[in-house]
């Protein structure tokens, strides 16, 4: 839960949310749900799910605010966090400015663990590769903000 800039600094918060599928209850998929307090009553307000459909699975959410906006970055991966090809994302939450960008490299990796620094120049986002040979990388990708 943070102060949304966007929304006259009232507090939101973010639910990763598993989307059950069909009967058979086999998961499809992951997203985002984003809250907002209207009228006295949490009212989900966006939902994010920008990722490919062979990354449904959301690791490592986390807000972060820039420039009068809130974001949030997290991993989609095909499978378990770390373990499979991943990628980084970053999304706004306010459904009126829609944003979402992948801002790891678009090779396949095994990417984990996204991390947000703002610098002067505009937030970048850290994250860890276990490269082929079993050495950890550490990563700076842009995000374009």
């Amino acid at each position: 839960m943070w102060k949304d800039p966007e929304f006259n600094n009232e507090l939101v918060f973010f639910a990763l949310v598993d989307d059950l599928g069909p009967p058979s209850g086999d998961p499809t998929g992951q997203h985002l749900d984003i809250y907002r307090q209207i009228n006295g009553t949490w009212q989900k307000i966006n939902t994010i799910a920008p990722a490919p459909p062979n990354r449904p699975n959301y690791y490592s959410p986390e807000p972060f605010v820039y420039n009068g906006k809130s974001y949030i970055f997290f991993t989609a991966a095909a499978g378990g966090n770390g373990s499979t090809d991943a990628d980084v994302w970053i999304a706004a939450i306010d459904p009126a400015a829609p944003l979402s960008r992948q801002v790891s490299a678009s090779t396949p990796g095994k990417r984990f663990d996204p991390e947000v620094l703002i610098l002067t120049g505009g937030p970048v986002i850290y994250y860890t590769e276990n490269s082929s040979n079993g050495v950890r990388l550490l990563h700076r990708s842009a995000t374009g903000l």
